[in-house]
Parts: structure tokens; C-alpha cells; sequence
């Protein structure tokens, strides 16, 4: 019988008893014995002496992990499963040889485990040195520490390096262990295992069984390693007490499969890999693995698929190792395709792998997709579900507000599992709250969101879409009180009723929430568009509008009047299209678009002369005076705001009065008529007081006092910018804020107090640096 056509091993490749009861079990099923019971009658006749056999002793005697077999009855089962004799003489020395080496200890333990150091491990400078540092408190592989390092620390020292599939882990535990053995450290014993965290084909390894290899390789015989765990950990202990050991724990499952395997002895270090945070393991240091820089991801390209391809198409390696987000596993599966392929072009894989995403990161059997099905596979249910709903949403990264609305779970329940993605490294926290996903990892989720009913998938979106929308109403409605418009929702289908909105008491507050957010709303908006919801498309993009021009984002300002005018114009809403086009004039003139600008803000005039109101007529004709202004046509842009005033008075809004008055004042200062300019923007603060509307009174302020220096005011000038700064500082606005300190501080220095304007600057600079770490 050829044992290799049978999947079974060989009778001299048999190590141990347990590894032959195991063997034998499988040659009794290759066999074919219908059972325990006829197996039993087969064998009874064989035994010498002659005895009836109990099928109860056949079936004791295929239990995994059996220490004892009889040899006469093991011949018997041989032959009545109807081998031959040369191969049953083969098993049955097998079982003699078992039986041996298991009364005398076994043959001598393997005490140098590592793995090769594989010559393509590149970079990594700053890892290897945190992890050598907290050995040794310095990053020389000899120890040679300045003073008392960890090495000297009275414990076992524990260095667990955390990361998320394929980033690494194991290559860099195995090249740190080789460099400080090199070095002379550890020179005793060096154990190596996989923990088997995440295997597909096989449970997390025993803690007990992996501490019978260990004590095996120590040379401690069979018959005298316990049979329990806890035994078996003390005698461990027991045998490295003396010993320079470096323990390397490959691939851990938790804490509590790592926990029993830390000798005592402090001349030793264990070193963990795991995909899953350690951070319950007592003493252990934690060492965070990220991804590549993109230095070392070329680095690692060129010493894979060569040098010279990396160096004839720069660009389209750079591109490559980006798309693989810098991740060591996807880039050395890509270079080693490469290597299989010498007539391919860099260009041309990067082509492949943008057809066809994770599933063309892959060489021979070795592929990413799997590595992350481990990762996916191995969470609880609720985790799997809220993992595949962050995949359906396009923003750069997620809070646990957003989470539970796309997961349709309460947000206590989505922070728990973000905590727990993260654990995992599925998620990263670059910021308090706030998480990502690497890109590969996106990719992924993905895919796996796909996988979602379609009516599920469309109802998460709808459901955040929606969150999103009335939340920043609710912080547009703190941020921008002055706005023109304010959304309508009673009576809208918002894909579900009651949905919670986050509120905002502060100014500072709102702010922060729509800058932390406004990549986000981006996404809700691209969103919103492919639900086919035009309600949703017009509010958010219109809501986003009050917020960006306040910032400043006119890029993401022109954008989102773009989608306004394409969802308006399938609408058929010619209302609703001039809105846009002239919010369109308006970013294109900031953004110093002056043809462009006129010709949008020419065709909102021209739509709102037959369908607009008053206020629609004011806003264009003002759009057009500011470009003509900005294009310093100061008499031509004195034309439209005098006609856009006098629009500005038959309406009621009292912001827009203001602003158009405060422009014209601007227009008269370039023109050189200084009164009538001090008596538009006195008129402006006045209507803006009169209506209430702090934000609009301190900006008007400001620009007051801006317009009295320009005319050599300097005392007028400071005490204008100095009630300025009181209204910002009362809405807690630290950004207006800190520029009109600085007006105020170039104001100071002009009249000769450079104290004062010092002292300006400085709470200016502290208040901007309020304002980022908000």
C-alpha cells in the first residue's frame, strides 16, 4: 500500500502516541471498517492468547491523545483492516518506536525555533528600535544601555505588536528576534510557535498542548509533563529559571491563550503578534504596527520585483504601493506577481488591480481577500453586521452617532462595537471619537456591504442621509442664523419617522461639528443623489452653502451649487436652478473666475426677472456688483449696488440690507467718497442690531473699523474693531475673533503703542490655537 496516495502520513514520519492513534483512526476510515463493533469481531481471533475482544476497547483505543496502546492489540487492527505485511510491520515499528522515545523522553528538543529572517523585510527603522528599546531601554540589538534598561527589570519582559492583516507583524517580531540574538542576547533557547488566532482550517492552538511541545524541546520526558494546564505552566517556569530565553508568540488569539505561556524569569523576553489588541496581558508593552511608509513600500517593490522595473516606471510604482495602502502583505503579493511575470509592466498590474480590487492582489494561492475573511469571520454577529453598514457609506471616517444610524442600533451599542473593530484592527482612532478604515480594509467592507439585501442597503443610506441633513440644519441654524432660507420638513418622506438629529447650544460648537464633518456631508450628498431623492439633494447641498461660504470652502462651495443646478434642472425647478446658478457666480468670483462669474450671475438675473421674488432679485444683482467690484470696475459695480439696494428696501431682510450696505460702503471707499461710505456702514451695524443679529453686527464692526485706519481714524478705528472683538468673543467665534485681534494689533502698532499690539497677537495666536483643537 502507497501511504502517500491515502492522504495519510508516513508510519516513520510519526512523532509521538497521540500523533499514532490519530494515523490510525485515519487508516481505519480509509479502510473502510464499518464500525466499532465489527472491527472488534475482526480483531478477537487475532489476539494472542486467543480472546474476545469488546468493541468498547476498539473504540477507547481510537481516542485522540491516548499516552497507552497495547502493541499486540494495535497488530491485530493492523491486519484485520487488511494490510499488508510489509506495510503493517512499518506501523507496528512505528508504535514500538513511539512507545520508546516516550518512556526515555523522546529524542532531544529543538531549542533555535525562529523563522528565517527573510532578506526582502526592508525599513522598519523606527519599530525595530521601539521594540528593542523596551527591551533593553535602548535601540542597540546588544543591549548596551546607557543606564537601567527593561532588560535589567526585575519580570519577564513582554513586547506585543498589534496590527491589522498583512500589515506585517510577524516579519517584524521575527527580523527584531533575529537582530538581538545576532547581537548575543537570548542565546539559550529561542521557542517559536503559531498560536493559530485566526487560522481558517484550524481552531486557536491550546495553550496546554503548545506547553507540552515547549517542554518537549526542553528535554523534559514525556511521562513526566502534567497532564493540566496550570502544572504544565509551572514546570515550564521551572525550566527556563536560569535561562536567556526569547519566546516567540506568533498569530495570538487573546490574552488568556498568551497568559499561560509567560515564564517567570526576567532574562527573558516574549515577543506576541496579534491582530487583536493585548492590552489586558499584565506588563505587556504595546507596539502599534501601521502601515509602510511609502518609502519602505517601494523599497520593498524594488527588492521583490527588482529594482530596475520600479526605477523605469516611478510614477506607476509610486501609484501601486499607494493603491495597496502601503500594506506589506498586498505589496509583496503584487511585487511577487510581477517576479512571475518579467514581461508585465508595473502600468499594466496597476491597471489589473484597479479592474478587479482585492481579488488582484494575489500570487499563486496566496491571496489578501482571504486574510480579512479571517479577520470578518472571526466577529460576532452584531460586529459583522455594523462592519458591512460602514461599508456602504462613502465619508472619510465615522463617529459612533453616525454608526449607529447606519446600522439602525443605538449609539451606545455602535460605540461598543467600534471599540471592538478596533480591538481588532478593522478600524483605526486617529482622533477621540472619530474612526477610519485603512483603504484595503474600505475596499473590503465594501464588498461585504454588497452582500446586503438591496432594500436594507438603500434604507441605511437613506437613514444617514437624512441624520445628516437635519443635523446640519440644526448646526447651520446656530452657525448662520442670518440665512435666507430655512429647510421645511414637515410632511417629507425621510425614509423613516423620528429620526434623531444632534443639537447645538454654542456657536464654537456647531462650528466644530460641520468642519469635523464636512467631507462627510460631501459623501451624504454624492448619497443623496444616487437614493434619487430630490428633497434631500437640494437641502443638504443648500444647508452645506450657509456653511461654506462662512469658511471659506469655496471649492466645496461651487460643488455643491453644481449638484443644486443638475437637481433642479431634472426637477424642471427654474426657481430653484437661478438660486444655484447665482450661488455658482459667487464661488467662481472668489475663486477669481471673472468671466465665468458674470456669465452665471447674468443667467440668475435673467431667470429671476420673470419668476423670482425681491430678495431673489437683490442677491443676483449684488452677485453682479461684487464681480465688477473685484475687478476693480468700481463706477460699473457702484451701478448694480445702488440697484440692488434699492431691491434690498422693499424686502424685509434685514441681513441683506446690511451686507449690500456694508459692500457699497466698500465701493464709495475706493471711489473716494469717505462719507457716504462711514454713513452705508453706521446704517448697516443699525439694521443689524435692530434685527438681532449678533454674528452680523461683529463682522460689520470690524469691517467699521478696517475703513476708519484706512482713513487715518486710528482711536475711532480701535474702538469700532474693539466692540467687534466683545460680539465675537460672546459667541464664543475664536476664529473672528482672533482676526479682528490682529486688525486691532496693526492698528496699535500705526499709533505707536507696539506693547499693546504685541499682547493683540498673542491672544489672537492663542485663541487659533482654541480654535484647531476644537
Amino acid at each position: 500500500m502507497d501511504d502517500r496516495s491515502t492522504g495519510l502520513p508516513e508510519p516513520e514520519q510519526i512523532v509521538d502516541l497521540p500523533h499514532f492513534v490519530t494515523a490510525l483512526g485515519q487508516l481505519r476510515l480509509w479502510a473502510g471498517a464499518p464500525s466499532y463493533r465489527s472491527l472488534a469481531k475482526a480483531v478477537g481471533p487475532l489476539m494472542r492468547p486467543p480472546q474476545v475482544v469488546a468493541h468498547t476497547t476498539v473504540t477507547d483505543m481510537f481516542k485522540p491523545g491516548r499516552r497507552r496502546l497495547d502493541v499486540d492489540l494495535v497488530a491485530a487492527v493492523l491486519r484485520a483492516l487488511g494490510l499488508d505485511e510489509p506495510t503493517a510491520t512499518r506501523w507496528l515499528a512505528a508504535c514500538v518506536r513511539v512507545h520508546s522515545e516516550a518512556k526515555t523522553g523522546g529524542s532531544a528538543g529543538a531549542l533555535r525555533q525562529l523563522p528565517p529572517d527573510l532578506p526582502t523585510f526592508v525599513g522598519r527603522e523606527r519599530e525595530i528600535a521601539q521594540v528593542l528599546a523596551a527591551t533593553f531601554g535602548t535601540a542597540d540589538p546588544a543591549g548596551n544601555a546607557d543606564g537601567v534598561g527593561a532588560a535589567d527589570s526585575p519580570t519577564v519582559v513582554i513586547s506585543a505588536i498589534e496590527g491589522m492583516a498583512g500589515v506585517g507583524k510577524t516579519q517584524l517580531a521575527v527580523h527584531a528576534a533575529h537582530l538581538m540574538v545576532r547581537a548575543g542576547r537570548y542565546a539559550d533557547v529561542q521557542l517559536y510557535v503559531n498560536l493559530r488566532g485566526h487560522d481558517p482550517e484550524h481552531p486557536p492552538a491550546d495553550p496546554a498542548a503548545v506547553l507540552d511541545a515547549f517542554l518537549r524541546h526542553l528535554d523534559v520526558p514525556a511521562q513526566q509533563i502534567p497532564e493540566d494546564l496550570d502544572g504544565r505552566a509551572a514546570m515550564f517556569r521551572d525550566r527556563l529559571t536560569g535561562r536567556q530565553a526569547l519566546l516567540l508568540l506568533d498569530n495570538a488569539a487573546d490574552e488568556e491563550q498568551v497568559r499561560p505561556l509567560v515564564p517567570a524569569e526576567p532574562g527573558c523576553l516574549v515577543l506576541v503578534t496579534s491582530r487583536r489588541t493585548l492590552a489586558g496581558l499584565d506588563g505587556a508593552v504595546l507596539h502599534q504596527l501601521a502601515p509602510m511608509t511609502p518609502e519602505e513600500s517601494l523599497a520593498l517593490l524594488a527588492g521583490i520585483a527588482g529594482a530596475e522595473r520600479v526605477e523605469a516606471e516611478p510614477g506607476a510604482a509610486a501609484r501601486l504601493v499607494e493603491t495597496c495602502g502601503h500594506l506589506p502583505l498586498a505589496v509583496a503579493l503584487l511585487a511577487s506577481r510581477l517576479r512571475t511575470r518579467p514581461n508585465w509592466k508595473i502600468s499594466h498590474l496597476l491597471e489589473r488591480l484597479t479592474e478587479a480590487g482585492l481579488d488582484a492582489i494575489a500570487v499563486g494561492r496566496r491571496t489578501l481577500k482571504p486574510i480579512f475573511d479571517l479577520s470578518y469571520d472571526g466577529l460576532p454577529a452584531e460586529a459583522q453586521h455594523l462592519f458591512q453598514a460602514l461599508g456602504l457609506f462613502h465619508g472619510t471616517d465615522i463617529t459612533a452617532r453616525t454608526a449607529a444610524t447606519l446600522a439602525g442600533t443605538s449609539t451606545v451599542a455602535a460605540q461598543a462595537l467600534l471599540e471592538l473593530l478596533q480591538d481588532e484592527h478593522m478600524l483605526q482612532q486617529p482622533a477621540p471619537g472619530r474612526y477610519t478604515m485603512h483603504d484595503l480594509i474600505r475596499a473590503y467592507a465594501a464588498e461585504r456591504a454588497a452582500l446586503l439585501p438591496a432594500p436594507e442597503r438603500r434604507a441605511a443610506l437613506a437613514r444617514t442621509v437624512a441624520w445628516y441633513a437635519l443635523s446640519t440644519d440644526a448646526a447651520v441654524a446656530v452657525v448662520a442664523p442670518h440665512r435666507s432660507q430655512v429647510p421645511v420638513w414637515e410632511g417629507r418622506d425621510l425614509a423613516e419617522p423620528g429620526i434623531p438629529t444632534d443639537r447645538f447650544e454654542r456657536h464654537d460648537e456647531a462650528l466644530a461639528w460641520l468642519t469635523e464633518e464636512r467631507q462627510n456631508l460631501a459623501a451624504a450628498l454624492e448619497h443623496a443623489q444616487q437614493l434619487d431623492s430630490p428633497f434631500l439633494v437640494e437641502t443638504l447641498a443648500l444647508l452645506l452653502t450657509d456653511f461654506l461660504a462662512i469658511q471659506d470652502y469655496w471649492e466645496d462651495y461651487l460643488a455643491a451649487e453644481e449638484v443644486r443646478v443638475a437637481n433642479a434642472a431634472r426637477q424642471g425647478d427654474t426657481l430653484t436652478q437661478a438660486q444655484a446658478l447665482n450661488g455658482m457666480a459667487r464661488a467662481l468670483m472668489e475663486k477669481e473666475r471673472y468671466v465665468e462669474a458674470l456669465r452665471a450671475g447674468h443667467a440668475a438675473m435673467e431667470l429671476h426677472a420673470d419668476i423670482g421674488t425681491v430678495r431673489m432679485r437683490a442677491a443676483t444683482t449684488e452677485t453682479v456688483a461684487l464681480v465688477h467690484y473685484f475687478q476693480e470696475e468700481y463706477q460699473q459695480s457702484l451701478d448694480w449696488f445702488l440697484k440692488a439696494l434699492a431691491l434690498r428696501r422693499e424686502d424685509d431682510y434685514a441681513f441683506g440690507l446690511a451686507a449690500t450696505l456694508n459692500n457699497l460702503a466698500n465701493v464709495y471707499v475706493e471711489l473716494g467718497m469717505a462719507d457716504a461710505a462711514m454713513a452705508a456702514q453706521q446704517e448697516a451695524i443699525s439694521t443689524a442690531e435692530a434685527a438681532d443679529l449678533p454674528y452680523a453686527v461683529g463682522l460689520l464692526k470690524s469691517a467699521h473699523g478696517q475703513s476708519l485706519r484706512d482713513l487715518g481714524r486710528l482711536d475711532d478705528s480701535a474702538a469700532w474693531l474693539r466692540e467687534s472683538i466683545a460680539v465675537f468673543e460672546g459667541l464664543g467665534d475664536h476664529r473672528n475673533h482672533a482676526t479682528t485681534l490682529d486688525h486691532l494689533a496693526g492698528v496699535l502698532d500705526r499709533a505707536g503703542r507696539p506693547e499693546e499690539a504685541a499682547e493683540s497677537r498673542r491672544l489672537a495666536e492663542e485663541l487659533r490655537r482654541r480654535a484647531d483643537a476644537v
